[in-house]
């Protein structure tokens, strides 16, 4: 039986709460994060509202976090070096509308500015 890395583990439950707590939607409600163990990666999966599942990243045993290429694959490199950094990531990309997006998984991403 494979069992998800301690790391994999607190990296979804931080994403669950940041999104939960930045979450603005009177229609649907947030969606949630949960680990999938596997031998070389634990994948993250975000889990809709409406039962839909996606991967959100990919997590290794030296918790560095991977944007998935496919639903089996992470990237070939890592985007950030610790879950920590990536945590930080997220959380800025929070006040951003796109909150439980991807976005700060892509090294391009930079927040929407108003430039009213």
């Amino acid at each position: 039986m494979k069992i998800a890395t301690p790391e994999a583990k607190r990296f979804a439950e931080h994403l669950t709460r940041i999104v939960a707590k930045h979450w603005d939607s009177e229609f649907f409600g947030p969606p949630t994060f949960s680990v999938e163990p596997g031998v070389k990666f634990d994948k993250i999966v975000k889990t809709d509202s409406d039962g839909q599942r996606s991967v959100h990243a990919f997590v290794d045993v030296e918790a560095r976090v991977y944007k998935a290429e496919s639903w089996r694959k992470p990237a070939a490199r890592p985007k950030y070096d610790d879950t920590q950094d990536a945590l930080r990531a997220f959380r800025n990309s929070a006040s951003d509308r796109r909150i439980g997006n991807i976005g700060y998984l892509y090294a391009s991403y930079k927040p929407a500015v108003n430039d009213n």
